[in-house]
Protein backbone atom coordinates (compact mmCIF):
# COMPACT_ATOMS: atom_id res chain seq x y z
CA UNK A 1 0.00 0.00 0.00
CA UNK A 2 2.87 2.39 0.76
CA UNK A 3 4.47 1.50 -2.40
CA UNK A 4 1.09 2.36 -4.59
CA UNK A 5 0.55 6.07 -2.66
CA UNK A 6 4.21 6.53 -3.15
CA UNK A 7 4.15 6.24 -6.81
CA UNK A 8 0.47 7.76 -7.14
CA UNK A 9 1.82 10.84 -5.76
CA UNK A 10 4.59 11.28 -7.88
CA UNK A 11 2.63 11.07 -10.88
CA UNK A 12 0.50 13.83 -11.87
CA UNK A 13 -3.01 10.96 -12.26
CA UNK A 14 -2.31 9.27 -9.38
CA UNK A 15 -4.17 11.75 -7.34
CA UNK A 16 -7.34 10.03 -7.24
CA UNK A 17 -5.92 7.03 -6.36
CA UNK A 18 -4.33 8.39 -2.95
CA UNK A 19 -7.56 8.99 -1.84
CA UNK A 20 -8.96 5.56 -2.90
CA UNK A 21 -6.56 3.49 -1.27
CA UNK A 22 -6.96 5.25 1.79
CA UNK A 23 -10.62 5.00 1.73
CA UNK A 24 -9.87 1.30 0.74
CA UNK A 25 -8.07 0.95 3.85
CA UNK A 26 -10.41 2.49 6.06
CA UNK A 27 -13.65 0.68 4.38
CA UNK A 28 -11.99 -2.89 5.18
CA UNK A 29 -11.05 -2.32 8.34
CA UNK A 30 -14.84 -0.93 9.25
CA UNK A 31 -16.10 -4.10 7.45
CA UNK A 32 -14.17 -6.31 9.34
CA UNK A 33 -14.61 -4.97 12.68
CA UNK A 34 -18.63 -4.63 12.01
CA UNK A 35 -18.59 -8.56 10.56
CA UNK A 36 -17.39 -9.24 13.91
CA UNK A 37 -19.78 -7.41 15.91
CA UNK A 38 -22.50 -8.71 14.21
CA UNK A 39 -20.96 -12.26 14.47
CA UNK A 40 -19.99 -12.55 18.13
CA UNK A 41 -22.12 -9.64 19.15
CA UNK A 42 -21.62 -5.86 20.20
CA UNK A 43 -19.74 -7.31 23.93
CA UNK A 44 -17.90 -9.92 22.80
CA UNK A 45 -17.20 -8.15 19.33
CA UNK A 46 -15.42 -5.27 20.67
CA UNK A 47 -13.45 -7.36 23.02
CA UNK A 48 -12.28 -9.11 20.28
CA UNK A 49 -12.02 -6.47 17.71
CA UNK A 50 -9.78 -4.15 19.86
CA UNK A 51 -7.45 -7.16 21.01
CA UNK A 52 -7.05 -8.36 17.27
CA UNK A 53 -6.99 -5.23 15.23
CA UNK A 54 -5.99 -2.03 17.47
CA UNK A 55 -1.88 -2.43 18.18
CA UNK A 56 -1.25 -3.00 14.81
CA UNK A 57 -3.47 0.02 13.51
CA UNK A 58 -2.38 2.00 15.68
CA UNK A 59 1.14 2.38 14.00
CA UNK A 60 -0.52 1.50 10.48
CA UNK A 61 -3.22 4.29 10.19
CA UNK A 62 -1.21 6.89 10.86
CA UNK A 63 2.03 6.15 8.92
CA UNK A 64 -0.96 5.69 5.84
CA UNK A 65 -2.53 8.96 6.34
CA UNK A 66 0.94 10.94 6.85
CA UNK A 67 2.23 9.43 3.42
CA UNK A 68 -1.14 10.58 2.12
CA UNK A 69 -0.64 13.98 3.37
CA UNK A 70 3.28 13.64 1.68
CA UNK A 71 2.10 12.24 -1.55
CA UNK A 72 -0.71 15.10 -1.70
CA UNK A 73 1.65 17.68 -1.20
CA UNK A 74 4.09 16.47 -3.92
CA UNK A 75 1.41 16.39 -6.31
CA UNK A 76 0.19 20.07 -5.21
CA UNK A 77 4.22 20.41 -6.24
CA UNK A 78 4.26 18.67 -9.41
CA UNK A 79 1.13 20.77 -10.69
CA UNK A 80 2.38 23.84 -9.50
CA UNK A 81 5.51 23.39 -11.87
CA UNK A 82 8.03 25.47 -9.83
CA UNK A 83 11.72 25.15 -10.32
CA UNK A 84 13.19 21.70 -11.56
CA UNK A 85 15.27 22.01 -8.27
CA UNK A 86 12.48 22.48 -5.88
CA UNK A 87 10.77 19.69 -7.56
CA UNK A 88 13.95 17.28 -7.55
CA UNK A 89 14.02 18.21 -3.68
CA UNK A 90 10.46 17.44 -3.24
CA UNK A 91 10.36 14.23 -4.81
CA UNK A 92 13.91 13.13 -2.33
CA UNK A 93 12.08 14.27 0.26
CA UNK A 94 9.05 12.19 -0.48
CA UNK A 95 11.15 9.21 -1.42
CA UNK A 96 12.64 9.58 2.02
CA UNK A 97 9.58 9.92 3.90
CA UNK A 98 7.95 6.99 2.15
CA UNK A 99 10.91 4.88 2.96
CA UNK A 100 10.74 5.69 6.92
CA UNK A 101 6.55 5.58 7.10
CA UNK A 102 7.23 2.15 5.24
CA UNK A 103 9.71 1.33 8.21
CA UNK A 104 7.05 2.37 10.35
CA UNK A 105 4.36 -0.32 8.28
CA UNK A 106 6.99 -2.95 8.90
CA UNK A 107 6.76 -1.80 12.62
CA UNK A 108 3.00 -2.47 12.37
CA UNK A 109 3.62 -5.91 10.74
CA UNK A 110 5.88 -7.01 13.60
CA UNK A 111 3.62 -5.76 16.06
CA UNK A 112 0.54 -7.63 14.96
CA UNK A 113 2.97 -10.97 14.30
CA UNK A 114 4.35 -10.72 17.78
CA UNK A 115 2.13 -9.16 20.45
CA UNK A 116 -1.06 -9.44 19.19
CA UNK A 117 -1.75 -13.25 19.43
CA UNK A 118 -0.31 -13.45 22.99
CA UNK A 119 -2.69 -10.08 23.84
CA UNK A 120 -5.23 -11.77 21.88
CA UNK A 121 -5.24 -15.49 23.87
CA UNK A 122 -5.36 -13.46 27.23
CA UNK A 123 -8.20 -11.32 26.60
CA UNK A 124 -10.05 -14.25 24.72
CA UNK A 125 -9.39 -16.27 28.33
CA UNK A 126 -10.17 -13.91 30.46
CA UNK A 127 -13.50 -12.28 28.80
CA UNK A 128 -15.00 -14.60 25.91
Amino acid sequence: MAVIIWLAGSTVVGFPIIYLSVGYKGMCIGYAISAIIATLGRQKGIIFSLSAMLLQNLISIPCILALMVSSVKMYKTIVKKHNRENLKFEIYRHTIFSFIVTIGLILASFVEFLFTKSFFCDIIINFV
